[in-house]
């Protein structure tokens, strides 16, 4: 598109007359076969371009240039006037030599995402390179698909873009080849996200398409990662005393959950002084008491508190509940922070006689004062 055509007509037989040669342009007809111009019905054709030369002898003669700025096929006619020695001359379109295929540019839009890993609430944009449209006004089409479940944690690869949902869209006036930019999208949820790409035809350039899932395209909202962090409140205790656990909650984004515990044993100690770590000496341990906490957010709350009778160690596990736009956190029984170690209480025996000295037939008492568990 965008080239000049013109016509070389070689005129020869005549004997010295003067006539004139008319022509016509016709076009742009669409190819039957891609590649190609044959099979057209010129007869439907549309006259492109026209114009007469007057001939005033044999020789070689060339039609006005015409500038063509639609893709598909052209192809010239001739008359070429009787003269009074002379017959006339009519060539009809369709000629090879008299043809002209026009390609249709082939455009490119060259995308980036403004980031390809992200965390939730994060604003993206698409940027778009368009080139080899030129001038030529067009509409830039753009869809945002996902979130796609990852098929391996930590990338996007793999991922069957063909069922993804279209999270957003849009399109947008195009004024030739430059730079443009989608409005800005918020990603609220974790997953796979992915631009697409349709570049609509022109009268003289091809449609440009470009599906989900290419890397430059591609961003990965990664979830927020919570934690937990939590502190028995004593780590030895003695039979009959009370534990309670601190629990403190961070990396939520302002949403809230729930934290569900466990205080399990006792379990045999490793040593005199101390708890085995987590691990095998913990699985199976019997739940003391359990409860859930609903409504956690970031901050510090305590467990309610539980009292522990028979001695041995006890350990505290929790579960948070994943977000939507976090993960959850699983704390697991033999933490150090989470453990306690119950030694049995001692009781003791206080006595007191009556009296100390007496006569004989004195009647005595014994005073018994009995402290600590039983």
């Amino acid at each position: 598109p965008g080239v000049s055509l013109n016509d070389s007509v070689i005129v020869s037989g005549l004997t010295g007359e003067t006539t004139a040669y008319t022509w016509t342009l016709l076009g742009p007809a669409t190819p039957v076969t891609a590649g190609t111009c044959l099979g057209i019905d010129w007869s439907t054709a549309a006259i492109f371009d026209s114009g007469s030369l007057v001939v005033t002898g044999n020789g070689t003669y060339t039609t006005a240039s015409t500038t063509v700025n639609a893709a598909g096929c052209y192809s010239y006619t001739g008359n070429l006037a009787g003269t009074a020695t002379s017959t006339p001359v009519v060539l009809a379109a369709g000629v090879p030599a008299e043809t002209a295929l026009i390609a249709a540019n082939t455009p490119t839009a060259t995308t980036q995402a403004s980031v390809n890993v992200a965390a939730p609430g994060t604003v993206v944009t698409d940027s778009v390179v368009i080139s080899g449209l030129g001038a030529q006004a067009s509409t830039y089409a753009w869809t945002l698909v996902g979130p796609m479940a990852p098929v391996t944690p930590g990338t996007c690869a793999g991922v069957d873009w063909s069922t993804g949902l279209v999270f957003t869209s849009g399109s947008f006036a195009v004024a030739g080849d430059g730079t443009y930019t989608t409005p800005p999208s918020t990603l609220t949820l974790p997953g796979c996200y992915s631009y697409t790409s349709d570049l609509a035809a022109t009268a003289s350039s091809a449609r440009f398409i470009q599906a989900a899932g290419v890397p430059a395209e591609t961003v990965r909202v990664d979830a927020n990662a919570a934690a937990v962090a939590t502190t028995i409140s004593d780590q030895t205790t003695t039979s009959g005393d009370t534990v309670t656990d601190s629990v403190t909650v961070s990396g939520l984004a302002n949403e809230t959950t729930d934290y569900h515990w466990t205080l399990v044993g006792p379990v045999p100690p490793a040593t005199a002084t101390t708890c085995p770590p987590a691990g095998p000496a913990w699985t199976g341990a019997a739940t003391v008491q359990a409860g859930d906490v609903t409504g956690v957010g970031n901050g510090t709350f305590s467990t309610p508190a539980v009292t522990v009778l028979a001695a041995g160690c006890y350990s505290y596990t929790g579960v948070l509940d994943p977000t939507p736009t976090s993960s959850g956190v699983t704390l697991e029984a033999g933490d150090p922070l989470e453990t306690t170690l119950v030694t049995a209480a001692t009781p003791t025996l206080a006595t007191t006689a009556s009296a100390s000295t007496g006569l004989p037939g004195l009647s005595v008492t014994d005073s018994i004062e009995l402290a600590g568990p039983v």
